[in-house]
């Protein structure tokens, strides 16, 4: 499943594949990961950092000397696709049924679910987004990234292991401020009467309570028993979104392009 989302991620104009520890190999091991640099020249690696756990960082700065960062922002996070408090149970043979969309200019976005039956399978979903800036911070003295991330699903703490969701790559800690897209099924299916908030809008890290940007990769489904997995919310006979809900501590909306 990574080998192929790293093809998907790769295979857009604008995105470069820069440096991977597989060697072109059309299967991920454990500690195997993929950077890419994106079309604003920032980088995102995806690696996996044990048997059943996905890691996002992003930095300006990748070196391939080293295979290291050479500037990183201080967040990187991960989760796995698996019941939170069996999460040991699952190997990188565990069957596993996963979507992506990708679009060049926008980013990427998958949700992967396992499906071994064994009353331990869950989901996760990943993305990263770039935004529309809503103000020019990049020579601000406290910068920003021109990034987000998506990141749901099961993961393990100091205390145990817990559900989590975050959304945001920014310098320095998690966004302040994160407003997402929501959408809801129309009641009344003759009239579009109940209009879909697309856009999510970004906080900044660094500046408090400020909007810096925002997105249309994903959205927050507020639908609740009304919407089913799999759902496809369109706009005048175009498909929009994917509703995506097994397994997942909260439902999303991946855009469908």
């Amino acid at each position: 499943m990574v080998a192929q989302i790293r093809d998907k991620i790769a295979s857009m104009a604008n995105w470069t594949l820069t440096e991977e520890s597989t060697a072109g190999t059309d299967a991920f091991s454990s500690s195997d990961w993929a950077v890419f640099e994106t079309p604003t020249g920032s980088y995102v690696r995806l690696a996996i950092v044990s048997d059943q756990e996905l890691e996002l960082s992003h930095g300006l700065e990748w070196d391939t000397e080293n295979s290291s960062w050479s500037d990183q922002y201080s967040n990187s996070w991960s989760c796995f696709p698996v019941n939170g408090d069996n999460y040991q149970s699952a190997s990188m043979d565990s069957q596993v049924r996963w979507w992506i969309e990708y679009v060049d200019g926008k980013g990427f976005a998958f949700v992967a679910t396992r499906e071994e039956g064994d009353g331990l399978d869950e989901a996760m979903a990943m993305g990263f987004s770039e935004l529309t800036r809503l103000w020019d911070y990049t020579t601000a003295q406290v910068r920003e990234s021109k990034y987000t991330a998506l990141v749901v699903g099961h993961k393990e703490d100091e205390y145990g292991d817990r559900i989590t969701q975050f959304s945001a790559t920014f310098e320095g800690g998690a966004s302040s401020g994160t407003y997402h897209g929501k959408g809801e099924v129309n009641a009344d299916g003759n009239n579009d009467n109940y209009p879909m908030v697309e856009t999510t809008l970004q906080g900044g890290a660094k500046y408090e309570d400020a909007l810096i940007g925002e997105h249309d990769l994903w959205i927050q489904d507020d639908s609740g028993d009304r919407s089913a997995h799999l759902d496809t919310v369109t706009d005048g006979g175009a498909d929009k979104f994917t509703i995506f809900k097994e397994g997942l501590p909260s439902p999303v909306g991946i855009r469908m392009d």
